[in-house]
């Protein structure tokens, strides 16, 4: 299979070809992309965004193609609102967001391995906003679950700062934009006047930039404590409703 048609796809990747794969939003998908993203055999796409976010963003040239979208929020609509209040050096960090989301998106989690167990010969895609939270920890529970180690499950979640100056770009105009709608993605992220903006949407700069990381020192915390179960991320999804027959696919779906 040739490479993803270069558009607006930021973080997109292959997981286990042919049966999980990880991206950003697909809402301004090129028609290129997609039909790649069709030829690749997915036929399922698990939205990780909340209720609210995927009614309104899910556009119809999406909902047109032959696969089946299905709603998987890893947190609600309230708690997506308090989640500039939740991490920055003053509060919490990205680290215990991730352990929040592990315990309050697990039964999601669940939903997504039970589609995968029980299509044999189709792929998922698992998205949020940005690929990259809510998604990194999916799919880290996910490939947890399966016994992969945590070296790889770390590589995974690090191959998004491949383009983590664009990510940042990005979340700064969704921030920014109904402030700054003409030229939120040019605004020099090193200015005063990003600074200015950042305090308008009631954020530090070190809040910023605490949520715009993507390196090990983020996700180990949230591994270790998932480590700390009795059988890891196993436990995680058992606990929250995968039986052991199921877990015992999953392993074998995710290990070809």
């Amino acid at each position: 299979m040739t490479q993803l048609p270069q558009g607006h796809l930021l973080n997109f990747r292959p997981i286990v070809e042919g049966v999980l794969y990880r991206s950003d939003a697909l809402d301004h998908a090129t028609v290129a992309e997609l039909d790649y993203l069709q030829k690749l055999g997915i036929d399922h796409i698990a939205d990780l965004r909340t209720p609210q976010e995927h009614a309104t963003r899910v556009p119809m040239a999406l909902r047109e193609r032959p696969w089946s979208i299905g709603s998987y929020p890893i947190f609600d609509d309230e708690q997506h609102a308090q989640i500039r209040q939740v991490v920055g050096p003053d509060n919490g960090t990205l680290s215990e967001l991730y352990v929040m989301m592990s315990r309050d998106g697990a039964r999601s989690v669940v939903d997504i391995a039970r589609y995968i167990v029980s299509s044999p010969t189709h792929g998922v895609l698992v998205h949020c906003q940005y690929g990259k939270d809510r998604t990194g920890i999916v799919v880290a529970l996910l490939l947890g679950a399966a016994g992969w180690t945590r070296e790889d499950i770390i590589d995974d979640y690090v191959a998004t700062s491949n383009n983590l100056d664009t990510l940042k770009q990005r979340v700064a105009a969704t921030m920014f934009g109904a402030l700054h709608p003409d030229q939120s993605m040019a605004i020099d992220q090193s200015s005063a006047e990003f600074d200015q903006l950042l305090t308008a949407v009631g954020m530090s700069r070190r809040a910023f930039d605490e949520v715009t990381r993507a390196d090990a020192d983020t996700i180990v915390p949230f591994l270790q404590h998932v480590e700390d179960q009795p059988m890891g991320a196993a436990t995680v999804l058992l606990d929250a409703g995968l039986t052991q027959s199921e877990l015992d696919i999953l392993r074998t779906r995710l290990n070809p």
